[in-house]
């Protein structure tokens, strides 16, 4: 929840969307529009294709590295798909020394996407986890557990936070598979991004439905879809 009308620091966390893929310019992007708004900086972690344990070790990380700033902070957190993860590798395994994580997304493995600088042995080893021990269920209590633990960090030390689903259908898997967590969603903005933009985005194409919130042949919202969603959220400040 966010109160108080005066900020420094616009602090951002999530996957592409809330990095701003699919505007015209980063300017036009959400963290960007809710620096302006309150003369702040906009300070964002987000990372095309991040996971929702990205998202929570990269807010920790400011958290605890920034303490002297939390009250003159806002932080908006995008959860993403719940089917992504990183892990920690030797930096050599893979050969990306500037990449000190290694992100994980199941749809792009088992379609046998496999990025160039994945030696074949790592490769197979995430294709045969997905393929024969992956479990959907694991992955979205983990998320909720994730969801949670960073909600009692906000609350417990009366930081001033906004969090929404950017995509994922968090809250229906949650349903599905974990209803006593549902509790955790009256916290968070009551639509996901996806859905305030009218659904996903291919989805809308094959109906030939409204896709003026995406930016052309991409599956992110576009300047418009940036600011009707921040003015959205800028509601959500109480």
């Amino acid at each position: 929840m966010a109160k108080i009308l005066k900020y420094k620091y616009i602090v951002t966390c999530g996957c592409s969307w809330a990095e701003g893929y699919g505007t015209t310019n980063k300017e036009n992007r959400v963290s960007t529009l809710f620096a302006k708004h309150f003369g702040a900086e906009d300070i964002n972690l987000s990372e095309g294709g991040g996971s929702n344990q990205m998202i929570f070790r990269k807010t920790i990380d400011w958290i605890h590295e920034n303490t002297d700033k939390l009250n003159d902070t806002l932080f908006l957190i995008g959860w993403t798909e719940s089917t992504r993860f990183e892990f920690k590798h030797p930096q050599t395994l893979l050969n990306r020394p500037e990449r000190e994580y290694e992100k994980i997304d199941i749809m792009s493995i088992l379609v046998d996407n496999k990025p160039e600088s994945w030696p074949t042995r790592e490769y197979n080893h995430w294709k045969f986890y997905f393929k024969n021990l992956f479990s959907e269920e694991e992955y979205v209590q983990k998320t909720n557990q994730f969801i949670i633990s960073l909600q009692n960090i906000f609350e417990n030390n009366n930081i001033d936070n906004i969090m929404f689903n950017s995509i994922g259908k968090l809250k229906e898997l949650t349903t599905k598979y974990f209803p006593k967590y549902l509790n955790v969603y009256d916290s968070l903005v009551d639509i996901s991004w996806e859905d305030f933009c009218g659904g996903h985005y291919i989805d809308l194409e094959l109906k030939n439905k409204d896709i003026s919130y995406y930016a052309k042949n991409d599956g992110h919202p576009n300047d418009k879809g940036n600011k009707e969603w921040f003015e959205y959220l800028l509601k959500e400040i109480k």
